[in-house]
């Protein structure tokens, strides 16, 4: 990098000095951004006596599982970085604090999945939420648009919801404060509630029935919380009017990472639950029924929409029902699935939004309405994005067929015959949505006057940032969308032999691998 890096400086100091100089420092602040992601999501693995120390004695939980879940939030930060170096040179803005923040934010996720005290989590949540408003509005300062009344909206209803998470836990600290220093182990707070109810048998079980009151209650004060920031039903009606005026990057960042951060600690705060209490089992499952199903039902409400954006937000509550559905089975190959199936769409939003930013860092893209003009100005994306909605509508042999078949499969299998019908049904309606879109890309053509209008404002691109760093960052974007192509067709081989999540990465990484090498070749 620094050869690179070396080379190019000598080049355009010959050119101009002055304009050398800035290049330099701003491709070496942008790559410093970038690294220093992975840098310090790595920081935590050292298993040695000063990470002990380090991890605020028993505040940060260091354990192997949730190294795919670094791996995973290092790949989509990254990918979200350089999206974010594309948007900022499209709108010709160089404003260092943007990059800043949104590294700060990206921190900040990988450091509440390792939290483990409910106080800290409390103020990273409130921290992830203030910043991703400020950076919002800091885009809109710089872009032109001042849209603060979804910002406003987005801030106060989450504020409002993580009192519910903190009325929980105040609730659950009152009945057993002796909780082991505050830590989100239930299995340490029910230890705790048993060692103070060992006096007699009726004490036990009057205290058991007392303590099974509260602990419902917290369960259902601070799932509040979680299903808000999912996005379930009912607590979903907020979405389509935030995500449609939401800048393209912001809704890049929320509808991707923003889920798996909160679906993964969803998991590790509620599920683990059924292995310590086998008496909340009953509770457990009519809550989050209460939850799921009518999730599963709300994207229906995209059928007659045309806004890609409404579409996509209505989708998104639907796709998130069935990953909470998978959770909700305590079944571990329903919640590999589950996970696999979140980490799947995923990809294939984020394939849609850097599509759509590529084709904007060319064209005057402004919305996401104009990609049916892609078949006419890029035939390898027209192809990717049509694979992609048809993988999203669970086309086979597509990487979207594959996940939700066996999710739903496993869910039926654990005896949960009502979800899983009901799923089916919502997955089929959600494919005609989808197919709707793939007919719009194939079917219609631009009348004369959208292409006429919109060749008349299409410009060239011309930035203040590095030529060289700017390429580079498409191009990798660009290998990106071939190996996401391959990788939807990949399942059929892969799938049904994967015992561990983990293969499920290390099989996609070698596509990826597979696919920079030859990336030169397709361009």
């Amino acid at each position: 990098m620094l050869v690179i890096f070396g080379g190019f400086f000598f080049y355009l100091y010959k050119q101009d000095k002055t304009s050398a100089v800035l290049s330099f420092f701003k491709s070496l602040i942008n790559s410093f951004i970038l690294y220093s992601i992975v840098i310090s999501v790595n920081f935590f693995v050292v298993k040695n006596s000063i990470t002990c120390i380090l991890l605020m004695e028993g505040t940060l939980l260091n354990h192997p599982s949730l190294i795919i879940g670094k791996l995973v939030l290092s790949l989509l930060g990254v990918l979200f970085l350089s999206a974010a170096y594309l948007d900022a040179a499209h709108n010709k803005f160089t404003a260092i604090e943007l990059p800043f923040l949104l590294g700060i934010i990206l921190w900040l996720f990988i450091f509440s999945l390792y939290c483990f005290n409910f106080i800290v989590l409390f103020l990273l949540m409130e921290a992830i939420t203030l910043l991703v408003v400020v950076s919002n509005t800091l885009y809109f300062v710089f872009t032109g648009p001042k849209l603060i009344k979804p910002l406003i909206q987005f801030f106060i209803l989450n504020l409002l919801m993580s009192t519910f998470y903190l009325l929980g836990v105040a609730l659950l600290l009152y009945v057993v404060p002796d909780a082991g220093a505050y830590t989100l182990s239930y299995g340490n707070i029910w230890n705790a509630f048993q060692s103070l109810c060992q006096d007699t048998v009726l004490g036990v079980a009057l205290e058991m029935s007392a303590f099974l009151m509260y602990f419902k209650l917290t369960i259902s004060f601070m799932l509040i919380t979680f299903v808000f920031k999912l996005t379930l039903a009912p607590f979903s009606i907020w979405v389509v009017s935030v995500y449609s005026n939401l800048p393209f990057l912001f809704l890049f960042l929320i509808m991707t990472i923003y889920k798996i951060v909160y679906a993964l600690l969803f998991l590790r705060l509620f599920v683990n639950v059924l292995g310590y209490i086998d008496v909340l089992h009953v509770f457990w499952q009519n809550v989050i029924f209460l939850f799921v199903v009518p999730s599963m039902f709300v994207g229906c409400l995209a059928y007659r929409s045309q806004d890609l954006k409404t579409i996509l937000a209505y989708t998104t509550i639907s796709q998130m029902g069935y990953v909470v559905g998978g959770f909700m089975v305590a079944n571990v190959d329903a919640i590999k699935f589950a996970l696999i199936y979140l980490f799947v769409y995923s990809l294939q939003i984020i394939g849609i939004f850097i599509i759509f930013l590529v084709l904007q860092s060319k064209y005057n893209f402004t919305h996401l309405n104009q990609l049916f003009l892609v078949k006419k100005y890029n035939k390898l994306y027209y192809y990717i994005l049509i694979t992609i909605f048809f993988s999203l509508a669970g086309i086979p042999p597509l990487s979207g067929f594959f996940t939700k078949f066996f999710l739903f499969l496993h869910i039926y299998d654990s005896g949960f015959f009502v979800i899983a019908i009901l799923g089916l049904i919502s997955g089929f309606i959600m494919s005609l949505i989808y197919l709707q879109i793939v007919l719009q890309l194939i079917v219609i053509k631009p009348s004369h006057t959208e292409i006429m209008q919109f060749e008349h404002s299409k410009k060239v691109l011309t930035t203040g940032t590095s030529t060289m760093t700017y390429n580079r960052i498409v191009y990798s974007l660009h290998c990106f969308l071939v190996g996401l192509y391959i990788f939807n067709f990949s399942f059929i081989f892969i799938l049904p032999k994967v015992e561990y999540i983990s293969e499920v990465f290390v099989y996609g990484f070698i596509f990826f691998i597979i696919t920079l090498v030859i990336g030169k070749w397709i361009i």
